[in-house]
């Protein structure tokens, strides 16, 4: 070994990780927890719904009539409840179509395009997904 000169590089703990590793790091997170990123609705009743690591979506649509809404509670104020007890008045009733949807991946990123029943367009909905 005479003569050989070896180089090593120390790495810092406060070095900052490459954007390859964070990307690394995202990638892998997605893949452990299920999550449904983002959900689009158009002017035609098409949903798009963007999920990682799903493998089927429930898709309950309910019929509500605004106007019995609308007398049951007539003003009711956003910043007067949290989000959990509005939806909570629709849990009583029965969904009037369910669909089960199987989504277009399973461990990485998938858009899933689902079209509303053709009885229930143009009608005023709640949908759970």
């Amino acid at each position: 070994m005479d003569g050989e000169q070896i180089s090593v590089k120390k790495i810092a703990a406060t070095d900052e990780p490459t954007e390859e590793q964070k990307a690394s790091a995202m990638e892998q997170s997605k893949r452990r927890a299920p999550e449904i990123h983002d959900i689009q609705i158009d002017d035609k009743g098409k949903l798009t719904i963007d999920t990682v690591n799903i493998a089927s979506l429930k898709v309950k649509y309910y019929l509500i009539d605004s106007e019995v809404l609308f007398s049951r509670q007539p003003f009711v104020l956003k910043g007067d409840s949290d989000d959990k007890s509005e939806t909570s008045q629709f849990s009583y009733v029965q969904p009037y179509e369910v669909l089960t949807v199987n989504t277009s991946g399973k461990s990485v990123n998938a858009t899933t395009e689902i079209s509303l029943p053709e009885r229930i367009k143009g009608r005023n909905l709640v949908i759970e997904i």
